[in-house]
């Protein structure tokens, strides 16, 4: 979905697998792997409470508020929370020219 000059697509392996996204904004060439949490502020106070460091100060994404790390390895990993499902209908079927 264009915005501006941000490209977004999100494709689907197999119908029951995970959505996966590419994006034209995001630096460097390592994947972001991106996971739902229940509650954003006590599972990054957990990751804090367990010596994980966040990348990033918290953010917002269309569904909800996130916040990225990165692993020893270099591994980008991001968390968000899902308070606004009703954006997943904004984006469904959507195709832009």
């Amino acid at each position: 979905m264009p915005d501006g000059a941000t490209v977004v697509a999100s494709v689907r392996v197999d119908a029951g697998g995970p959505q996966l996204l590419l994006a034209n904004h995001l630096e460097g060439t390592v994947p972001i792997l991106i996971y739902r949490v229940t509650n954003l502020v006590d599972t990054v106070a957990e990751m804090r409470d367990r010596g994980w460091v966040p990348d990033t100060e918290q953010f917002e994404i269309p569904h909800g508020p996130c916040i990225t790390f990165r692993d020893p390895n270099g591994q980008r990993f991001a968390l968000y929370e899902l308070v606004r499902p009703e954006a997943n209908r904004f984006f469904a079927g959507r195709v832009d020219a």
